[in-house]
């Protein structure tokens, strides 16, 4: 998929924003998972993150490569209503209009583009909301459950959005896949955060763009995290989860990135010295 991504997609922000074609190098941190949904050995991939730091993204690409390349039944379900409307028409239909190997793929006819559902070669596309009718007789072999916090933790009595889909996916045991992407927004750790805690807590690392080595942030905590990523067999599925931390929040450990230690105090020398120099003359 991350292939796919980077041969065929394309960006348009009209209003502000980078316009073109995708590039691996703007958001690096969005290949692994891309990479997980492609891998035909994992069956739910997990991704917490902050708002607006490429989740969805990694969604619509696995949607649109699997409409282009890969046909399945596939469903996506938002928080409420009103959410789903609105995702259908500013991020899906923009999406198919904005690529010819899309739209190549959709059936004519009025009934096969709507807002609850599109039908492509070989596939269908629904779009539901977290009510238990809405997973009802419908078994479908991949689900993207976005915005997974704002879900309710038990839909109508019958459970959390995953077990329903889960239970719609029973058919297709050993070919099921879920993607479940939201920022934390639940008390006592639920939610995305369980589904990341699943897995067995392995660290993806940044760089440091002043000393170029690699580091971990001094703060790990659910509200502030660079990312953790997992692998793990749990009840015989394997789950790849990742968590991302907003920029803004990145911390170096001193005694873990030279530039804290070195780098930075010779900054601040040199400046000193400079300005020394220049207020002499």
């Amino acid at each position: 998929m991350p292939k796919w991504a980077e041969h065929y997609r394309k960006l348009k922000n009209p209003k502000g924003g980078y316009s073109g074609p995708w590039r691996h190098d703007i958001a690096p941190h969005l290949i692994e998972p891309m990479n997980a949904l492609s891998d035909p050995s994992v069956s739910l991939v997990g991704l917490q993150g902050p708002a607006q730091s490429g989740k969805s993204d990694i969604g619509l690409n696995w949607w649109a490569a699997t409409i282009h390349q890969q046909p399945t039944d596939f469903m996506i379900c938002q928080p409420d209503k009103a959410m789903m409307q609105d995702f259908v028409v500013r991020r899906l239909e923009p999406l198919i209009d904005q690529h010819r190997v899309l739209k190549e793929k959709m059936l004519p006819g009025g009934s096969s583009d709507n807002i609850f559902l599109k039908r492509f070669k070989g596939m269908l596309s629904t779009h539901i909301w977290p009510v238990g009718a809405q997973f009802r007789a419908r078994p479908v072999p991949w689900g993207w459950l976005d915005d997974y916090d704002d879900f309710p933790e038990d839909i109508d009595g019958q459970g959390s959005a995953l077990s329903l889909l889960e239970g719609r996916q029973t058919t297709f045991e050993g070919a099921e896949k879920t993607y479940v992407s939201s920022s934390p927004a639940r008390d006592g750790g639920g939610g995305i955060e369980a589904i990341c805690e699943a897995g067995s807590n392995e660290r993806f690392h940044w760089r440091c763009l002043i000393a170029a080595n690699i580091f971990r942030p001094s703060s790990i905590s659910s509200s502030s995290l660079i990312a953790k990523a997992a692998w793990m067999m749990l009840n015989a599925r394997r789950i790849w989860s990742v968590r991302i931390m907003a920029a803004s929040s990145i911390r170096h450990t001193k005694d873990r990135c030279f530039c804290r230690r070195w780098l930075y105090p010779i900054m601040v020398g040199c400046s000193l010295i400079k300005n020394l120099a220049t207020t002499a003359r």
